[in-house]
């Protein structure tokens, strides 16, 4: 398992201007088929990457 990476490490990482590829299409389709929201469920977003599969 890696080791959690502290907060400084992604502030200097966008700080350079890096930034992690978009999500495709197709991506976020084959989440929304296999993660559906079903009436009675919860989900819980636990703050990390960029938050484009959260959205």
């Amino acid at each position: 398992m890696r080791e959690a990476l502290d907060v400084s490490v992604w502030d200097a990482y966008y700080a350079d201007g890096r930034h992690f590829r978009p999500v495709m299409d197709e991506e976020r389709e084959a989440l929304r088929r296999m993660a559906a929201p079903r009436p009675g469920l919860s989900a819980l977003d636990v703050g990390c990457g960029t938050a484009d599969f959260a959205k």
